[in-house]
């Protein structure tokens, strides 16, 4: 106890100084990063809805233009931009497994996009609905987690 006080009673000011620096430091972090995850958590409530509804609607064009791909090329070039462009809004959004999927999404756009098959107009309908589901699912979790 002894010992305690004397390593106590030796700390000047200056070394006071130095704690409070460092706490405030990591007190300005942490702030910070609260910030950054209620910033994102508002964009997501507020933006993914909307860009969901509209990619669902992009998936049901593309299912029905899947009946007859040849004669609904130009429309199948038109969708696959404009799927590519919400995918780029929803890439800057989403994090974690969300964010691996829309780049898999992305990667099979542009393959669809260079010479656009039924494989791969197929492969994107399919990770598409994928997506839906699993920002369906992120949306619920949003509703219990504030």
């Amino acid at each position: 106890m002894a010992l305690l006080y004397q390593q106590l009673m030796g700390v000047t000011l200056s070394d006071w100084g130095s704690f409070a620096s460092i706490a405030g430091f990591l007190a300005t972090v942490c702030v910070v990063l609260t910030i950054k995850n209620i910033r994102r958590y508002y964009v997501i409530r507020a933006r993914v809805p909307g860009l969901a509804q509209r990619l669902r609607k992009a998936a049901s064009n593309l299912a029905g233009y899947l009946n007859n791909l040849q004669s609904f090329s130009n429309d199948v070039a038109v969708e696959l931009a404009s799927i590519e462009a919400m995918l780029e809004s929803l890439r800057r959004v989403l994090r974690g497994e969300y964010s691996r999927t829309v780049a898999a999404l992305l990667k099979d756009v542009g393959n669809a996009r260079k010479g656009p098959s039924e494989t791969s107009v197929r492969a994107v309908y399919t990770d598409l609905v994928k997506l839906n589901e699993q920002i369906r699912n992120l949306q619920d979790e949003l509703t219990w987690e504030r």
